[in-house]
């Protein structure tokens, strides 16, 4: 019903409906209160509007028009013949009720439009031997004669079409120019145009452009504050279109009512076979439901199950842990997490077997050394800690019952909750160390400043030379000794954004040198560093430090008394290297490749969290670089950090 009235109206069917109501007492008291409406507009122009002197009479399709709405609101319409230009801005100051018009952007900042009441197209006229002008794009820069205020104005330079208008109150007159040869086209309505134009002098000599400037539509304009009317005004033009008057009087002055009949009856027929189309669709699928009415029962079930291990899937693929499961035999019935660490085969798709992971081997091992039994013998379930690539897995072990007895093994990476717990004390104090250490070494600065103003007014009562002299010139070089010690505290107790920077690694081991010389004094060991260039790397300097000072920290606890320890700072195959070589007691074969595992330490209780190097191995990643280490028992170790030279 919807489509069918649209197609007859335009209108949808809520706006049918309310359209076909009465005029209520409101609107009815409103025309009254108006009195008579004027109709301001051009209507000289025949076939919408022309006087006839012999009876002293307006006739045409906008008379007619205006006509049957008087007698449809019960109202009397006055007709004021206007210059069109002048009508509409009678129309904007309110000093008339009425006018037809083409509706547009702009029109809408001054006007309320009516429902559409014919269909108006815009043209282009000619003179048939101007072969040049043979599209629209050709009027750009041409003399064109108009009507002044068209729309067809607004519309060319919406399509970027700009000629050189000569402006003129009706289309009679820029006609005239075009029969006169002083414009080279006339734009205009088709209706007027083509009737002035068939009872014109020339008629063989003048034709229209194939190429339509517009389609569109006439409505009535009202001026915005008397919006009240437009209502009423709908209601009567949509009776006059029920009603068939709207179609007789275009058919009467156009010859056609604007949409052809045939087309109407095409679209009724085509959305009469949609709809009969839906129909035998719809019943052959109800014949169909109602013969499978039982299976829908079935699929029921079956989608209560489908969606229940669908939400047991989402929720597995929400678990950080990892899940394998893997029958009696060994073989790998479902995985879900990321195992690529886990084995050796480059395709993750082609692990088969939990045999084939390294992850499992290490976890059968200890399982084995724990609780002395093996994966395919477990019986209940069990859980344990499992080390594998600097990290720590806590694993759960569980026999599943059932037709097909299944193995499920879920592991988690629990190092980073492990490392923060551990390190969250340690943090807090070594935090607070460090804010104690920069207040200290503020608050020293100030005595030494003292001190040194002091030798500085000392030294102008002794001559060069003088014991009080070279005591006051000791003094300073004590001062300028505990300021860089100072400066060097205030470095390594500043906090850090963990933003790059430009750093002198020769620097930076230099400062860290002089910071365990002390240390180095009594245990009598001797710092050997070897740097031949300086060199820059744009990194975080905090994490460098770090880096430095752990390693070096390390070689000191690595000798018990008197030994060297050797720094070499290198630059060779576009990598920085840094070797730090201790004389140390060495580290055992099996240890080296747990030295980097959290947790992981061979000092004794008290002296060791087991995070140092773990903690430097994670900043030289983070970084980009790479550390390895070589190292001998009772001869010494060797750790050597690299970082790319680019950096």
């Amino acid at each position: 019903m919807n489509e069918m009235i649209k197609i007859d109206y335009n209108l949808n069917l809520v706006e049918y409906v309310n359209l076909s109501k009465d005029y209520t007492n409101e609107e009815k008291e409103l025309l009254n209160r108006m009195g008579p409406l004027t109709y301001g507009g051009n209507i000289t122009e025949p076939p919408l509007g022309q006087y006839y002197e012999d009876t002293g009479q307006y006739l045409g399709l906008v008379t007619d028009f205006m006509y049957a709405l008087a007698i449809e609101m019960e109202t009397d319409i006055v007709l004021k013949p206007m210059v069109w230009n002048d009508a509409l801005e009678a129309l904007k100051e309110g000093e008339i009720d009425l006018c037809d018009l083409t509706p547009s952007s702009e029109r809408a900042e001054y006007y309320l439009f009516s429902d559409r009441i014919y269909n108006l197209d815009g043209i282009v006229l000619k003179a048939s031997n101007n072969t040049e002008l043979d599209s629209l794009g050709k009027l750009n820069g041409k003399m064109v004669g108009v009507q002044r205020g068209d729309f067809i104005i607004e519309s060319l330079k919406l399509q970027g079409i700009e000629p050189m208008y000569i402006y003129t109150d009706n289309l009679t007159d820029a006609l005239e120019l075009l029969y006169s040869g002083m414009v080279d086209a006339v734009v205009g309505d088709e209706p007027v145009i083509k009737n002035q134009l068939n009872d014109g002098r020339f008629v063989n000599d003048y034709e229209t452009l194939p190429e339509k400037i517009y389609e569109s539509y006439v409505v009535l304009g009202i001026p915005k504050d008397n919006n009240a009317l437009l209502p009423i005004l709908d209601k009567a033009i949509f009776r006059l279109k029920k009603a068939g008057v709207l179609q007789k009087i275009q058919m009467k002055w156009l010859g056609s009512d604007g949409v052809s009949e045939a087309w109407r009856a095409n679209e009724k027929m085509k959305r009469s076979v949609f709809v009969i189309s839906a129909l035998f669709i719809i019943v052959i699928y109800l014949v169909y439901a109602w013969n499978r009415n039982l299976k829908l029962l079935v699929d029921e079930r079956t989608k209560d199950l489908s969606i229940m291990a669908e939400e047991l899937e989402v929720i597995l693929d929400n678990i950080r842990s990892i899940i394998i499961l893997a029958d009696q035999d060994g073989c790998i019935k479902k995985i879900k997490g990321d195992i690529s660490q886990w084995h050796e085969i480059s395709d993750e798709n082609k692990v088969k077997n939990i045999d084939e992971l390294l992850f499992i081997r290490k976890l059968e091992d200890t399982l084995m050394n724990g609780h002395g039994i093996t994966l395919n013998r477990l019986e209940e379930s069990i859980s344990l800690d499992v080390r594998h690539i600097n990290s720590i897995y806590e694993c759960y072990i569980t026999p599943i019952e059932g037709r097909s007895p299944l193995l499920m093994i879920i592991a988690t990476n629990t190092t980073l909750e492990r490392i923060q717990k551990a390190q969250i004390i340690h943090t807090n104090k070594m935090e607070a160390v460090g804010r104690l250490a920069a207040g200290i070494a503020h608050e020293l600065r100030n005595p030494l400043g003292i001190v040194r103003n002091s030798t500085y007014i000392l030294r102008d009562s002794y001559q060069a030379g003088d014991e009080e002299a070279l005591a006051v010139d000791a003094i300073d070089r004590s001062i300028k000794r505990a300021s860089k010690i100072i400066e060097n505290l205030l470095n390594y107790s500043r906090l850090n954004d963990n933003g790059t920077t430009n750093v002198n690694i020769s620097n930076v081991i230099g400062e860290t040198v002089k910071f365990y010389k002390k240390s180095a004094q009594n245990k009598n060991v001797e710092f050997e560093v070897i740097s031949d260039f300086d060199i820059q790397l744009c990194c975080d300097e905090s994490a460098v430090r770090h880096v430095v000072t752990n390693l070096i920290g390390n070689a000191m606890d690595a000798i018990e008394s008197e030994g060297r320890i050797s720094i070499r700072l290198k630059l060779e195959d576009e990598l920085v290297s840094i070797d730090i070589s201790d004389t140390g007691e060495g580290i055992e074969e099996e240890d080296i490749e747990k030295i980097f595992d959290p947790f992981f330490t061979t000092k004794p209780v008290g002296k060791g969290t087991g995070l140092g190097l773990y903690i430097v191995y994670s900043q030289v990643s983070k970084l980009g670089g790479k550390i390895g280490v070589r190292s001998q028992i009772g001869i010494g170790s060797t750790f050597t950090v690299s970082f790319p030279a680019t950096r």
